[in-house]
This record gives structure tokens, C-alpha cells and sequence, in this order.
């Protein structure tokens, strides 16, 4: 039996979603996965797969005449859109983001449950905290029927605190087991950090260049950090940082490609997240992709006891959890890190592959995800 997936976007350009590629990649030859947005980049019309007429093609960012541009034609493509699910034979639409299912939701009214959110961040707490009313749509949603997935125990529980039924909650732990070898670095010095992540405050990079600053052993360390400038402000903050503590060790770089991405995880010795609420209440969600990858890869991570993590992160494990904010705690770690002993390093990165090594092998993620569509079905 063949199963027709249509995912919904809120911007398609594969390199940047590689997540959502390797999500629907795992799935196997059974599924055949759509994809539609509201907005997509210009060179991605014809490619396979992906429903061009029913979106605007933009930049990124979407400028915001493109954007008064889309909504002018949103019924538009609203009716012909429900025809195209119809002909196509879709089995399921799958929304990723909460943002993107309320733009659909006419189609959550209409196809229930045939239908899968998927939560992954600032949908979470943000958006409910910027618009109240988003809380109540998603119980409306699970009352049509629609499941919402999760990535671990803190989101499942904030979902049934917003009164959608935990039968209607499902969890996928988003793991991919990756081509690259896992190859463990003796740790030597500098100690690299590295993290790979869009510059915002909930990401934490502040407390980590203030926990370098206040390092004992700053300079056996060499920091890179490269992300989206998504917050100007905050960026400038990290700057400021970097130059009044005359951090000379820190790289303080743009996105990088996939391939640059992997590189560098593989060549550092710590992945680094220190996650947090940020003062507009933009949480993880869930666990960044950033962390599975480095455990996936067998490194060691430094982060914070913050919305899903503590379901995969074990302190003193396969890495060092802190409390959201506290770069003491952070500053104190670093300099028992660099006072570490090669054997104790490598234990702390052997201990990080095992704690996905099963859950990879054994595919869960292709699995939950699977029993979910098949549920529905």
C-alpha cells in the first residue's frame, strides 16, 4: 500500500530543512511525501515533489509586499488547493510548525483526521504568549481530530496543560543516523566548542561568551560559533561581549552549508546550546537538532535543563546540563573540562553515541513516525 503525505511549509528550501528532508526520508518506499508552502525560493518551482502553484516565490526574508501579495491571493489558492488533495489522492496533510496549521485550518476542519502537526519551537510557548487565542485553535484542531507530535515529556505535558487530550499527543524523537563515521578526538588544546545555531537569545550564546570570559582557562579553549542573524540587536550584543573581554579565541561566523556544518562537528570536542526562555517567552519546544546530531556523532554537549532536553542530555553522561542562565555554573565547567584527563573525554563521547545507538539502529524515528500515519489511516 502506497501513502500520499502532503507536509506544509511556511518557506521551502531544502538545504535550509534538511531536518524535515531527513524526517520524511526515513519513512521508506511505502510513502510518497508532497511538499507545499506559502512562500518558496526562487531556482525550487519544478523541483519534484513540491506544489509550486500554491505559493509565492520570494527571498528570504519575505519582504512584506510579498507578503500583502500572498494573503490578497490566499482564497484563492484555498479552494484550489482542497481540489488538488482530492485529485492527488492525498491520504494526509502533515503541518510542520503551529504557525503554518493555522494558516490551514480550514483544511484541519476538513480532513481531521487525516491530519498531523508537528510542533518544534517558538509554537510552543511564543506564539501562545503573543496571541492567547492560538491555545484555544489548537484544542480546536485536536477537536477535528488532528494529533500533535512532540519531541519529549515537557512538551507532551505543556500540550495537555493547553487542554488538548493526551490521546491526541504522540512523540517522535527526530533521530537520523548520519553517513559520517563517529570518530572521537582525543581532547587536546584548544578544546573546541562549536555551535551551529541561529543568533537569538533563547539559543544562548550571551551566557557562553560570558562563561568563556569568566573562564580561569579561557585561552585552552577555541570557541566557533555560526548562525542566521535572525536578532540584529542580540547579534551586536555578542560582539560587544566578544570585544570588551577581549575574546580573540571566538568565531563569531555566518550560516554555513550542510557540509561545512557536519565538518565541524565532527572536528570539535564539545557541541554547545546553552537554551533558554527568552524575555518574549521563546522557548526550544523541544531539543535542538544541533544537540542529536552531536550525540549522533559521539560528542559531548553542554546545555541547559530546558523544556526537552533533560529526556536525552544526562549530566556528566554524554554531557553537562546547567540551570538556564547561569554562566558561573558554565565557567566553573569549562575549567574542570580543561583540567580533564583524555580517558575521562573519551568516556564522556563514548557514552554519547551509546545513549542513541539503539534508538538509531533500531530506527525509531522511522517507526513512531510510521505507527502515527498508519493510526490515522
Amino acid at each position: 500500500m502506497t501513502i500520499r503525505i502532503l507536509h506544509f511549509v511556511d518557506y521551502y528550501l531544502p538545504e535550509t530543512m534538511n531536518w524535515i528532508q531527513r524526517l520524511v526520508q526515513s519513512t521508506g518506499p511505502n510513502y510518497v511525501h508532497h511538499f507545499c508552502a506559502q512562500y518558496y525560493h526562487p531556482g525550487y518551482k519544478d523541483q519534484i515533489g513540491f506544489w509550486s502553484r500554491f505559493g509565492s516565490e520570494s527571498e528570504y526574508p519575505v519582504p512584506t509586499l510579498k507578503k500583502i501579495w500572498s494573503r490578497a491571493y490566499s482564497l484563492v489558492h484555498r479552494k484550489n488547493l482542497e481540489d488538488a488533495i482530492a485529485l492527488e489522492k492525498i491520504d494526509i496533510l502533515h503541518f510542520h510548525f503551529g504557525h503554518v496549521a493555522l494558516h490551514h485550518f480550514h483544511l484541519i476542519r476538513l480532513m481531521g483526521r487525516r491530519c498531523v502537526v508537528s510542533l518544534y519551537g517558538f509554537d510552543y510557548e511564543f506564539l501562545v504568549h503573543k496571541k492567547p487565542e492560538v491555545k484555544r485553535k489548537y484544542a480546536e484542531m485536536a477537536d477535528c481530530g488532528a494529533c500533535f507530535i512532540t519531541e519529549g515529556n515537557y512538551s507532551s505535558r505543556l500540550l495537555e496543560s493547553y487542554h488538548i487530550p493526551r490521546s491526541k499527543i504522540r512523540q517522535v524523537h527526530m533521530l537520523f543516523l548520519e553517513k559520517f563515521p563517529i570518530q572521537i578526538r582525543p581532547l587536546s588544546h584548544p578544546c573546541i566548542l562549536f555551535q551551529a545555531a541561529s543568533y537569538t537569545e533563547k539559543k544562548g550564546q550571551d551566557v557562553l561568551l560570558k562563561a568563556l570570559a569568566n573562564s580561569r582557562s579561557r585561552h585552552h579553549f577555541r570557541l566557533i560559533l555560526n548562525g542566521e542573524t535572525v536578532d540584529p540587536v542580540y547579534h551586536r550584543e555578542l560582539e560587544q561581549i566578544i570585544r570588551l573581554n577581549k575574546l580573540e579565541n571566538v568565531t563569531l561566523g555566518p550560516k554555513i552549508s550542510t557540509e561545512k556544518y557536519f565538518h565541524l562537528l565532527q572536528a570539535s570536542h564539545f557541541i554547545c546550546n546553552l537554551s533558554k526562555r527568552s524575555k518574549w517567552n521563546d522557548t526550544e519546544g523541544g531539543i535542538p537538532v544541533l544537540l542529536k546530531d552531536a550525540l549522533c556523532a559521539g560528542k559531548p554537549v553542554l546545555s541547559t535543563f530546558h523544556c526537552d532536553i533533560p529526556d536525552t542530555v544526562v549530566s556528566g553522561y554524554n554531557g553537562f546540563l546547567f540551570d538556564e542562565n547561569d554562566d558561573l555554573e558554565v565557567s566553573q565547567c569549562l575549567d574542570h573540562i580543561s583540567a580533564m584527563s583524555p580517558k575521562a573525554y573519551v568516556r564522556l563521547s563514548y557514552h554519547a553515541a551509546e545513549s542513541v545507538r539503539m534508538k538509531l539502529l533500531a530506527e525509531i524515528t522511522a517507526r513512531e513516525l510510521q505507527a502515527i500515519y498508519l493510526t490515522l489511516l
